[in-house]
C-alpha cells in the first residue's frame, strides 16, 4: 500500500475541502485490531491517521460488496480503495466535529452542555457512582463515552447528508466492531439509532448482520430505539433529522433525554466499568477498538484539561448567571458543571471570582506597601473621583447615573472612600518576598449564610454557600496568590494554610510546586468550634524568619484566654494583618496592643474588597507597567 500517496489525497481533502488548514495530516501503518483509527490534536490542529496495511477487506464477502470493491481489477487496487474510503469517511467525521456548519459539539462550551445534561442523567441513574474521574482528570469515563456516542449521532448525521450514497467508513466501522465481538445492548442501541438517523438500504443491511439475536435483549433495545426516535422525532428523511439534531441550544437537553433512555442497558455492559466500552467511531478507538474517551484520554477530555480551556467554559456559565440575575431571574447554579469534581471546580471557580488583591507593593524604600484594602463605598462621581478609582465589581442602581447616556441603562459603579496598609521591610526583588501564612477561622459560624450551595456533594456540615463569611474568606486567598503570581513572586515564596474551628489544622510549608495541596486545605474547612491551638502555630511559625501572616476570624474564639500568650509569642517578629468580621472583640483588641495592623469589617463584601479588591489596571498603574 502506498502510503505517501493516501497521505497526499488526504491533505488535499483536509486543506482545500474541509478547511483544516491550521495542522499537518499524516497517517502512519501500524498493526491493530481494527482497520483504521484517527484522531485530531485538539492543540496542534494535527491529523493522525492510523492504517493497518494487514487488513483484508476481501476476507469478508459482504463487506467488500458493502465498500464497493468487489468488482475491483485487482486486489491492489481494492485494497486502496478501501482504505482511502475509510480513512476519507474519518477525515470527514473528525471534521464535523468541530464544523460550524451542523457539527458538534463545535466547540468546548457546547461539549460541556453535553457533558453536563449526560451526566445528570447517568447520576440520577445511579451510573456514576461507578465511573467517577481518575485523578488529574475533569470527566469521568462513562460520561465522556456517552457523550461521545451522543454527539457521534449527530456528526454521522450530517455526513450522510452531504455525501449521500458514500460515507461507508462508519458503517463498516461498526461492522467490524461486531465481528470482532459481540455488541454489548449500549452499543447496539447505539448503532441501530443512528441507522434510524441516517442509515441508508446498505448501512441498515450491514449493521443488522451483527445485531444480537437474544430475543429478551433484543426486545429491550428495539424499544430503547423507538423511544429515542419518538422523542426526537426522527423519520427516513436525513435532512429533516439532521435539522433538528443541530439545535445547539437543545443539545444539554437532548442529551440528558438521549442518556436517560439508554442508561440501564449499561448495566449489560462488560461490567459497566470504565475503559471497557466498545470506541463508538475509529476517532474514539485505540489500537484494540475500545473507547479512548471511556479511559479518560479523548481528545476533547485532553483539551478540557487546560486551564484556560476549563476557565472560558466556567466563566461563560458564570456570565449567564449573572445575565439571568440581571433580568430577575434565580441563580441557577448553572456555574458548575455537574461532571466535574469539586476541587477542580472550586479552584476554577474562585480563580475567576477573585480580583487582584490590593498589594499595591509599592517598592519604595526597601519595603512593600501593602494596603490590604479599600472599604467603605460611596458611588462615583465624575466630579470627585478619578476613572481609576472604580471598582467595577461594585455596579449599582443609581438614579443619577453618570453612565446612563453611554450605556442606556441608570447604573453606576461604587469607588473606595477608606483603605489601610500593611508595610513589610525587605529587599526589593521576589527573591526577597517573605513567606505567606493564612489563618483562617473555620468555625460554623464562618458558613452561615444565605445563597447558592457552591459543593453539593460534600456531607452537609462541610457545605458552603456564595453568600456566607467562607465563601469571602476563599476569595481573598486566591486573589493573593493570583497577585502574587501575576507579580512573579509566587514560585520564590513558601505558604501555609492554617484553619481553626474545633482543631487546628496546617496544610505545612508548601512551595510553589505543591500549592495545589495548600488549595485543597483551603478547601477543607471544618465547620465546627473555634478553638485554636498555639502549639500548631508554633511549629509552623515559630522558627522561621518573619513572614506574612493573615489572620481572619468572624468571633470570639473560645481558648484565647489560654491560648493568647502562646499566640502573641509565636506572631512576634512577623508581619501580621488580622482581619476581624464584625465588632470589636478581645483577640482583636490584644492583637492590636502587640503592634499588629487590626481592621473591623462589619460587611461580607467589605471582606472581599478588604482582601483581594484591586483592578489590573491600578497594579499597572502602580507599578509603571
Amino acid at each position: 500500500m502506498d502510503i505517501s500517496n493516501l497521505e497526499y489525497k488526504l491533505r488535499r481533502i483536509k486543506n482545500r475541502e474541509l478547511d483544516l488548514i491550521g495542522g499537518d495530516l499524516e497517517v502512519y501503518s501500524l498493526k491493530q485490531d481494527i482497520p483504521i483509527a484517527a484522531y485530531i490534536n485538539l492543540h496542534t490542529w494535527d491529523v493522525h491517521i492510523d492504517v493497518n496495511t494487514e487488513w483484508d477487506p476481501f476476507s469478508d464477502k459482504t463487506l467488500a460488496e458493502y465498500l464497493g470493491i468487489s468488482n475491483a481489477k485487482d486486489e491492489k487496487e481494492g485494497n486502496e480503495k478501501a482504505v482511502f474510503g475509510l480513512s476519507r469517511d474519518i477525515l470527514y467525521h473528525e471534521a464535523k466535529h468541530w464544523s460550524r456548519k451542523n457539527g458538534c459539539p463545535t466547540d468546548l462550551g457546547y461539549h460541556d452542555k453535553v457533558l453536563d445534561g449526560v451526566h445528570r442523567a447517568l447520576k440520577e441513574a445511579g451510573k456514576i457512582n461507578s465511573s467517577k474521574a481518575r485523578e488529574g482528570e475533569i470527566v469521568d469515563g462513562l460520561t465522556a463515552y456517552v457523550a461521545n456516542a451522543f454527539e457521534d449521532i449527530i456528526v454521522n448525521s450530517a455526513n450522510k447528508l452531504e455525501h449521500p450514497g458514500e460515507y461507508r467508513g462508519i458503517g463498516a466501522f461498526f461492522y467490524a466492531q461486531g465481528k470482532r465481538q459481540p455488541l454489548d445492548p449500549f452499543y447496539e442501541a447505539f448503532a441501530r439509532v443512528n441507522m434510524q438517523a441516517w442509515g441508508d438500504k446498505e448501512d441498515k443491511g450491514l449493521a443488522e448482520k451483527v445485531y444480537g439475536n437474544d430475543p429478551v435483549k433484543k426486545g429491550q433495545i428495539e424499544a430503547v430505539v423507538a423511544n429515542v426516535a419518538n422523542t426526537f422525532k426522527l423519520t427516513d428523511d436525513v435532512k429533516r433529522n439532521v435539522r433538528i439534531l443541530s439545535s445547539k441550544d437543545k443539545w444539554g437537553e437532548m442529551a440528558y433525554a438521549y442518556t436517560k433512555m439508554t442508561a440501564h442497558l449499561l448495566d449489560q455492559n462488560k461490567g459497566g466499568k470504565d475503559g471497557e466500552q466498545m470506541a463508538t467511531s475509529p476517532s474514539d478507538s485505540d489500537e484494540k477498538g475500545n473507547s479512548k474517551s471511556a479511559q479518560g484520554e479523548g481528545e476533547m477530555e485532553k483539551k478540557m484539561r487546560d486551564e484556560g480551556e476549563m476557565k472560558k467554559i466556567i466563566e461563560g456559565r458564570m456570565k449567564g448567571d449573572k445575565e439571568s440575575n440581571a433580568e430577575g431571574g434565580k441563580k441557577g447554579g448553572k456555574a458548575r458543571p455537574s461532571y466535574m469534581k469539586s476541587f477542580e471546580f472550586l479552584d476554577t471557580y474562585y480563580g475567576i471570582e477573585a480580583s487582584q488583591v490590593v498589594v499595591r507593593a509599592e517598592r519604595r524604600r526597601n519595603s512593600y506597601d501593602l494596603p490590604v484594602v479599600e472599604y467603605a463605598f460611596e458611588e462615583f462621581d465624575p466630579d470627585t473621583h478619578t476613572p481609576d478609582q472604580i471598582n467595577f465589581r461594585r455596579m449599582i442602581v443609581s438614579g443619577e447615573s453618570p453612565f446612563e447616556e453611554l450605556t442606556g441603562k441608570p447604573i453606576n459603579f461604587e469607588v473606595a472612600r477608606e483603605n489601610f496598609s500593611l508595610q513589610i521591610p525587605t529587599k526589593l526583588g521576589p527573591r526577597s518576598y517573605p513567606d505567606l501564612c493564612f489563618i483562617v477561622d473555620t468555625s460554623g459560624s464562618m458558613k452561615m449564610g444565605g445563597g447558592e450551595v457552591l459543593n453539593p456533594e460534600a456531607d452537609e456540615r462541610k457545605r458552603w454557600t456564595d453568600g456566607c463569611n467562607y465563601h469571602y474568606a476563599l476569595l481573598g486567598i486566591w486573589g493573593v496568590m493570583k497577585y502574587l503570581q501575576g507579580e512573579s513572586i509566587a514560585p520564590y515564596i513558601d505558604w501555609n494554610m492554617i484553619n481553626f474551628g474545633d482543631s487546628t489544622l496546617a496544610s505545612g510549608w508548601k512551595n510553589y510546586g505543591k500549592i495545589q495541596e495548600l488549595k485543597r486545605h483551603a478547601l477543607s474547612p471544618q465547620f465546627g468550634g473555634t478553638v485554636i491551638d498555639s502549639s500548631v502555630l508554633e511549629k509552623e511559625l515559630g522558627k522561621r524568619d518573619p513572614s506574612l501572616v493573615i489572620a481572619l476570624s468572624d468571633g470570639d474564639i473560645q481558648n484565647w484566654s489560654t491560648a493568647k500568650e502562646g499566640t502573641r509569642k509565636v506572631l512576634e517578629g512577623h508581619y501580621v494583618s488580622f482581619i476581624q468580621l464584625g465588632g470589636n472583640s478581645p483577640v482583636g483588641d490584644d492583637m492590636k496592643s502587640w503592634g499588629h495592623v487590626v481592621k473591623n469589617v462589619r460587611g461580607k463584601d467589605d471582606l472581599v474588597d478588604l482582601m483581594i479588591d484591586v483592578t489590573k489596571q491600578k497594579v499597572r498603574e502602580i507599578y509603571g507597567r
